[in-house]
């Protein structure tokens, strides 16, 4: 079984399991992502931030200690059921994650936001899929090097206001 993403004329096809791959990698890619700049403390510190920060947190954690083989992908969307999840998601500027996750490939399209969303996501993340870096075309790289592929689906849709439909 195999999905396929498809704006105008921009097209991004893989095996179903792949897809499975790709968007657990974004998962973990978030995560590391997020831990950096907490880490970091680049935000300033209020009462917001230190709350949605904790969520995501607590979040972080229970997925890596609770997610055999690092399948995070259901584990994550049941996470998200709760709006506090989705607000900590975007005051971190990473609520393209839900938008990425939170789709089957029976369901029939991803809007021109969540197409936005997901792109801003990947300018963020792209950096963390990278494995190999003394060979960029590695099979350790496969997720980053599809990401650029796929993100000109998620580009062309917010460019042109045009949904990006699931195949």
């Amino acid at each position: 079984m195999s999905i396929g993403l498809q704006c105008i004329n921009q097209y991004f096809t893989c095996e179903y399991i792949y897809w499975h791959k790709i968007r657990n990698e974004t998962i973990q890619a978030t995560f590391d992502y997020l831990s950096i700049i907490f880490y970091l403390n680049k935000f300033k510190i209020e009462p917001l931030e230190v709350k949605y920060k904790e969520k995501l947190e607590i979040i972080m954690n229970e997925l890596e200690n609770n997610t055999i083989n690092k399948n995070y992908l259901n584990n994550f969307i049941k996470k998200c059921n709760n709006i506090e999840v989705i607000d900590a998601l975007i005051y971190f500027g990473v609520e393209g994650l839900f938008s990425l996750c939170n789709k089957r490939a029976t369901e029939g399209a991803y809007s021109v936001s969540d197409s936005y969303s997901i792109c801003e996501l990947f300018k963020l993340v792209k950096p963390f899929y990278f494995k190999n870096f003394e060979y960029i075309d590695s099979d350790e790289n496969n997720i980053y090097n599809s990401i650029f592929e796929l993100e000109k689906v998620f580009q062309e849709s917010f460019e042109e206001k045009i949904i990006v439909t699931i195949l």
